[in-house]
């Protein structure tokens, strides 16, 4: 069984732009394969991805209250605006480490409640400006 000190890295690095956040997702649903992740484990996850880009991203423009056009209103950011992100699988958890250099464009009215989210998807969040990491707590595996 590999030591609490073995690990699985995989790290993303995206345009803090909305239409770039599916990557994101993509990615924690590679890594998830990785583990004995239930699908709603992983779809929990998904969301505090969302919820936790959402800090950086600015939302893209909505056509109508459930589709989004990004070819109207590209949303423009400079190149220093990138959203980084580590996943890292250890054999007790999945540590999801969210870093942006850029503004928080999400109004401090709303980060309560994106913190309550993130809390209610992940075992663990850990906020500060520019970064959020989320834990989720694996089971270990028996050996084979």
């Amino acid at each position: 069984m590999p030591s609490e000190t073995d690990s699985g890295e995989v790290r993303l690095t995206i345009p803090a732009r909305a239409e770039y956040v599916g990557l994101l997702r993509l990615a924690l649903s590679a890594v998830s394969r990785l583990t004995a992740l239930s699908g709603d484990e992983v779809a929990d996850l998904k969301l505090a991805v969302d919820e936790a880009a959402r800090r950086w991203v600015p939302a893209a423009p909505a056509a109508d209250a459930h589709t989004f056009d990004l070819s109207e209103q590209p949303l423009v950011v400079s190149s220093s605006e990138r959203l980084a992100v580590r996943y890292g699988l250890r054999p007790t958890r999945l540590v999801l480490d969210l870093r942006c250099p850029g503004p928080e464009v999400m109004p401090l009215s709303e980060r309560r409640l994106s913190l309550a989210i993130l809390g209610a998807t992940a075992d663990e969040c850990h906020a500060e400006p520019g970064r959020i990491r989320l834990v989720k707590h694996l089971e270990p595996t028996a050996p084979d």
